[in-house]
């Protein structure tokens, strides 16, 4: 949390955990789509696109550091 909220102080829109929840039933969608397919193997593994519609108004997510 104070990494996200040291960011925002900043002025950089931050995706946190608590932003899945907030969000509503797209972002739990896609936050389950994505644990199925990279670690269950159920379905495609997401690519840039799929992360562009998921997380594309923010300026930090966890994309940024892995």
């Amino acid at each position: 949390m104070s990494l996200s909220r040291a960011l925002q102080i900043l002025g950089y829109r931050s995706y946190h955990m608590k932003d899945v929840l907030r969000l509503g039933l797209f972002h739990l969608s896609c936050f389950r789509d994505g644990i199925l397919a990279n670690h269950f193997g159920e379905g495609e593994r997401f690519g840039k696109n799929e992360f562009e519609k998921w997380m594309g108004e923010y300026d930090v997510t966890m994309s940024n550091w892995v």
